[in-house]
């Protein structure tokens, strides 16, 4: 039986079998205690997670001109103090945020299927 390693462990077990000798019993303990920990750490990481309730927020309003507006506000403050370099990006949102107030407050927008339907309707008439 071989002496040169550390008994007790889960490495004196393996070192034991690979010297094909029968393992002592604090080798056989220490083995045991490995063998049932890796399942119990196996079984803990395949459980399902407990869900559990989440109080929902409060709904809040959104004004999309309102924020429009705030960033817009922003952007033209960052313009004053931002450097040249970075002046064409800001310059950018800005005109994007125009346009986007422009829309906001021209009455909506018409949507895709109502353009659709009136373009079909003016064809159906014209025919």
């Amino acid at each position: 039986m071989a002496t040169d390693f550390p008994h007790g462990t889960a490495a004196g077990y393996r070192r034991h079998r690979r010297a094909r000798e029968t393992p002592c019993a604090e080798c056989k303990r220490a083995w045991s205690a490995y063998v049932h920990g890796k399942k119990a750490q196996r079984a803990k990481d395949d459980a399902v997670p407990r869900l559990r309730a989440v109080p929902q927020p409060e709904p809040v309003s959104y004004d999309a001109l309102e924020d429009a507006q705030a960033n817009l506000a922003i952007i033209r403050h960052a313009m004053r103090e931002a450097a040249p370099s970075s002046l064409a990006a800001l310059s950018k949102r800005r005109d994007e945020l125009i346009d986007r107030i422009r829309d906001l407050t021209k009455g909506g927008e018409i949507s895709l299927a109502d353009q659709l339907a009136a373009f079909r309707a003016a064809r159906r008439s014209g025919a």
